[in-house]
């Protein structure tokens, strides 16, 4: 189950740094983008700078805490 999660991320984090870097943007507008383990690390990351382009995220946590951090950044664009 790690290696597919990381893998996943890879994958990710590999479009995302695609794109970004294109010099063309891709509009993020009405897109949604779903991260797993947004308590720490390279999700929590992913999730923020998602939010920083614009995408709406639904971040998943894995503990209470994690969820918390989330739940104050007053953002419509996050569940």
């Amino acid at each position: 189950a790690g290696l597919g999660l990381f893998t996943t991320a890879a994958i990710c984090w590999y479009t995302f740094r695609k794109r970004r870097g294109s010099g063309s943007p891709e509009s993020s507008d009405g897109k949604c983008v779903l991260v797993t383990g947004c308590d720490s690390g390279f999700g929590n990351l992913l999730t923020h700078r998602l939010l920083d382009a614009g995408y709406t995220v639904v971040a998943a946590c894995y503990t209470k805490d994690g969820a918390a951090t989330f739940n104050q950044l007053q953002s419509k664009k996050i569940f």
